[in-house]
């Protein structure tokens, strides 16, 4: 074959890739969009399951919860006294004589209680999240330490206080929580980012400084 044939054969090859590497890409992305969307979905069909089955340990949880006490209620009473009061019927006459029970000691507990169990679960997948680590709990930061030095501030202030120093002891609290969590967060900013390795080091440092601080006002008591 003649030299310059191999010159236009190649050229042709050349002009025939540079006019196929866009399509390869895009077909490229699809298949690899199209992958992730099966995998999206997967795990979505994966998580309903569960979802389902914690719901239904839930209720079965909060039914036994609400039948166990000084008065055992067998867990039909209890669901038939729940849609009797969503039904409307108040009255012992009408909703058994459990409802009152079920309706304004027991349920409101387990209810709160769940509800308490739901906060901490979503304030621990939040602080795995943010750190990035799933051992990170609210004693990394000092947030707990913060609390417990809020808490016994607030009972170390009760006696000048009397009565409204233990009402607001959760207020201290919090509010001993919030201002350990802003200090670390202010040590942990390098260049108005958020460094994930300061933080948790600062963490750690103002959890334990927190602590010693809350030792030192319990024996100071």
């Amino acid at each position: 074959m003649p030299e310059s044939m191999k010159l236009i054969q190649t050229s042709i090859h050349d002009q025939h890739r540079v006019w196929l590497m866009p399509w390869r890409k895009c077909i490229v992305c699809c298949i690899h969009n199209t992958k992730l969307v099966k995998s999206d979905g997967l795990k979505r069909l994966k998580t309903v399951p569960v979802l389902v089955v914690s719901a239904a340990i839930l209720l079965a949880v909060i039914i036994i919860g609400v039948g166990l006490g000084a008065v055992q209620i067998p867990a039909t009473d209890i669901i038939k006294s729940i849609i009797n009061y969503l039904r409307g019927f108040r009255g012992a006459d009408q909703a058994g004589p459990w409802q009152t029970i079920i309706m304004q000691i027991r349920l409101p507990r387990v209810i709160l209680a769940a509800m308490a169990g739901s906060a901490l679960a979503t304030g621990g997948v939040c602080f795995q999240a943010v750190l990035r680590n799933p051992l990170a709990d609210p004693f990394v930061i000092g947030v707990s330490a913060g609390a417990g030095l809020g808490a016994a501030l607030g009972i170390a202030l009760s006696e000048w206080l009397g009565s409204t120093g233990i009402a607001l002891l959760p207020v201290f609290s919090f509010l001993g929580a919030l201002l350990a969590t802003a200090l670390v967060y202010g040590l942990s900013l390098k260049n108005r980012r958020v460094d994930v390795g300061r933080l948790l080091l600062a963490g750690v440092a103002v959890s334990s400084f927190l602590t010693a601080l809350m030792s030192m006002l319990i024996v100071w008591r």
